[in-house]
C-alpha cells in the first residue's frame, strides 16, 4: 500500500548445529596441496571478514568518544500523522524486525521510544521540532547524541526518511546512567577490575526519532520503508553512508533495483550487532567484534522482491 495516501493532514507534528559427520577416509594427501588448500580457505575467511568490517565501518555513527549502543529491555513503536491501517502496519514490520534479532517489543499502549513521525516536508519537520523540544535533540548531558553539526544536517538535509538517536552510557553490570541526567544526582561508582582492553561502560538507546517525508516516499512499500525504518532505529546508521556497493535496504532510495526488504548484510548486521558481548574498550574494536560474527552468520535464501509502486504524478 503506497504510503502517501495514508497521511491525514499536511501539517507536520509539533509538539535464532547440524550434528557433526563423519568423512570417509581417504589416501594421505601431499602436504604441500594441503598447504596450499589451507592458505586457500584463509584467505576467504580474511576476504569475508573485510567485506563486513568495510560494510560496518561505513554505516556506524557513534556519539563522539562513546561506543555502539543498541536497545535494553523492551522497546516501544509509536507512529503520528498516519491512519491507523498504515500506521499498524509500520509498526508491525518494524516489530517484526526486532522479533528476528531477539528483541523484547512493549505491549500494545506502550510509551513509545521509537517515534516515527510523518509529514510532507522532512525538513520543515525536523526544524520545528528541535526548535520547539530542543531538549529532546541536545539534552545537554555528555555521551548521548551525535555533535551540533550532526544535529543541523538532521534537520537540514533532504533525505526521504532520517533519523535521530539518543544514547545513554551506563554501567555494564547495574545499568545505571555513567553520567549525570539533568535533574537527578550523580552516583560515583567503585572501579571493579580496572583493565585496558575491557569498559565498564555499554551504551544503550533511550530515544529516537525518525521523520518520515511521504512526498518522497509515497510510491514506496509500507514493508520496504518499515525495514528501512527498523534499520536506522535499531543501529546508529549515518544516514549518508555510501552504501551502492553493498546489497542493503539502505539502498532503497538511491537504488531503484535494489533491496527492497532487509538483507543477509543487514540482518547479519543487527543480529550481531545484538548479540556481540561490546566490553571492548575502543569503538573500532567493537566494530571488529561485530564484523566477525557477521561472517558466521546463516544466511537465508533470496526472497522474491516485491515490485516498486508507481511514483504518484508530480502534484501541481
Amino acid at each position: 500500500m503506497p504510503l502517501i495516501a495514508a497521511l491525514l493532514s499536511a501539517t507536520a507534528l509539533m509538539g535464532q548445529t547440524a550434528p557433526a559427520q563423519t568423512a570417509p577416509q581417504t589416501a594421505p594427501q601431499d602436504p604441500a596441496a594441503t598447504a596450499v588448500q589451507d592458505v586457500e580457505v584463509t584467505a576467504q575467511r580474511q576476504t569475508a571478514y573485510e567485506a563486513a568490517r568495510s560494510f560496518v565501518d561505513e554505516i556506524v555513527e557513534t556519539p563522539p568518544g562513546r561506543g555502539l549502543a543498541r536497545w535494553d529491555g523492551r522497546v516501544c513503536v509509536g507512529v503520528v500523522n498516519l491512519r491507523g491501517a498504515v500506521a499498524q502496519a509500520l509498526v508491525d514490520q518494524v516489530s517484526r524486525r526486532m522479533l528476528d534479532i531477539g528483541m523484547d517489543i512493549g505491549e500494545p499502549g506502550c510509551k513509545p521510544n521509537i517515534m516515527i513521525i510523518a509529514t510532507v516536508d522532512g525538513a520543515a519537520t525536523a526544524r520545528a521540532l528541535v526548535q520547539a523540544r530542543p531538549r529532546n535533540f541536545n539534552p545537554g548531558f555528555s555521551g548521548t547524541r551525535q555533535t551540533i553539526a550532526d544535529l543541523e544536517r538532521f534537520q537540514a538535509n533532504d533525505n526521504p526518511i532520517r533519523a535521530w538517536r539518543l544514547t545513554v552510557p551506563v554501567d555494564a553490570d547495574t545499568g545505571a546512567p555513567t553520567v549525570r541526567l539533568p535533574g537527578e544526582d550523580f552516583k560515583y561508582r567503585a572501579i571493579r577490575q580496572p583493565s585496558r582492553l575491557r569498559t565498564m561502560d555499554r551504551n544503550v538507546f533511550a530515544r529516537t526519532f525518525v521523520i518520515v517525508d511521504v512526498a518522497q516516499t509515497g510510491g514506496y512499500d509500507v514493508g520496504a520503508l518499515g525495514d528501512y525504518i527498523a534499520m536506522v532505529s535499531l543501529a546508529q546508521i549515518d544516514g549518508d553512508a555510501e552504501v551502492s556497493g553493498y546489497d542493503t535496504i539502505l539502498n532503497l532510495f538511491t537504488d531503484p533495483s535494489g533491496a527492497r526488504q532487509m538483507t543477509d548484510w543487514d540482518l547479519g548486521y543487527l543480529r550481531s550487532l545484538y548479540a556481540a558481548e561490546l566490553n571492548e574498550l575502543h569503538t573500532s574494536q567493537q566494530e571488529g567484534n561485530v564484523a566477525e560474527r557477521m561472517t558466521h552468520q546463516p544466511r537465508s535464501e533470496p526472497a522474491p522482491q516485491p515490485e516498486p509502486a508507481p511514483r504518484p504524478a508530480p502534484q501541481s
